[in-house]
């Protein structure tokens, strides 16, 4: 039975989520990566431009920096409500190629929502919030620094390609989450105290704000990873994200265009409905990279294409940016 505490988060999520016609965000993260035996630390981040209107058009531009590489790498997604487009570029600016299918950036990869924190932590693996929450265990009260909140466990939810608990704090006041916490799918559930078993993953919300009059959206907010052990004496942080919401804007209109991308010449394009691999003519008759399937090789000097297998948003720890900056250290000394 949904008590009705869940039932006033329903409602208030589901205000939150579906009451605009559009949303647009930009955020930057900062990531710092702690390796295993203590030494520098490395540094990257991310700028990410993401709009989504009541239609499921969808749109993601993700540009992605490494200190340790001189160039950095870019990523963009499409929705135009039907057919998504997921654009691999070689570089920042040259498109490689083009994969046309039912899935959205990396979300046939990891299970999960592929939007921009916070945005991703109102899903639960890819499934709304206010849809997942009457199937979710509650736990009772809890309290975020000076906020009090409604906590709610969803067990073996896909995230980043393997099932985790997840435990979410959400506001008492406004319903949105405050805390994501991850733990192991191997963790036992009944008779468990969340707040001392060590997790996987913590997104905490650093702010609680209001955005446009109407809505909440925690524009400040900090995610870490940790190292996965039983001892909490040894317990060692692999990556922190600070992340700020730079923009936010509701019930904008957008041209249809928006949510294809525009092909650049020679750009090899994948077509799962099709089931055709193409090349857009290119005028020049040059290419740096044509997939096998169409008869040439990749050039002994080109740029590594970074591509969605690479990438998935904050949460999704397994792969996520941590084997990003790797792939670019690796392009830059071969």
């Amino acid at each position: 039975m949904v008590s009705g505490t869940t039932d006033q988060a329903i409602l208030r999520l589901a205000k939150e989520m579906t009451s605009w016609n559009s949303i647009e965000l930009t955020v930057h993260e900062d990531m710092e990566n702690y390796p295993v035996d203590a030494g520098a630390k490395s540094r990257s981040a991310n700028d990410t431009r993401y709009i989504e209107t009541n239609r499921s058009q969808r749109m993601l531009a993700v540009k992605m920096r490494a200190e340790v590489a001189p160039t950095g790498a870019y990523l963009e997604a499409f929705c135009d409500g039907k057919k998504c487009a997921n654009v691999i570029y070689r570089g920042e600016t040259k498109q490689d190629h083009i994969d046309i299918s039912r899935h959205f950036g990396s979300e046939r990869v990891s299970g999960s929502s592929n939007r921009p924190s916070p945005l991703s932590f109102f899903y639960v693996g890819k499934i709304p919030l206010y849809e997942a929450l009457s199937n979710g265990k509650y736990l009772g009260n809890g309290r975020i620094s000076e906020r009090k909140s409604e906590v709610y466990l969803f067990t073996n939810v896909k995230w980043a390609r393997y099932p985790q608990h997840l435990v979410y704090d959400l506001d008492t006041m406004t319903s949105i989450p405050i805390r994501v916490r991850a733990f192991p799918a191997s963790t036992r559930v009944e008779g468990e105290n969340w707040d001392s078993a060590l997790p996987l993953w913590v997104w905490t919300a650093k702010t609680v704000d209001q955005v446009g009059g109407t809505f909440w959206l925690p524009l400040n907010s900090e995610f870490i990873q940790y190292r996965r052990t039983n001892d909490e004496a040894t317990r060692t942080v692999r990556r922190t994200n600070t992340i700020k919401v730079e923009s936010v804007l509701y019930n904008k209109s957008y041209p249809s265009q928006t949510f294809w991308p525009i092909l650049q010449p020679g750009v090899v394009v994948r077509d799962e409905f099709t089931k055709k691999t193409t090349a857009v003519p290119d005028p020049k008759g040059t290419r740096a990279f044509i997939d096998d399937q169409v008869g040439t090789a990749r050039s002994a000097t080109a740029d590594y294409p970074v591509g969605w297998s690479s990438w998935v948003p904050t949460g999704c720890v397994l792969l996520g940016i941590s084997l990003l900056v790797v792939g670019l250290v690796k392009r830059w000394n071969p």
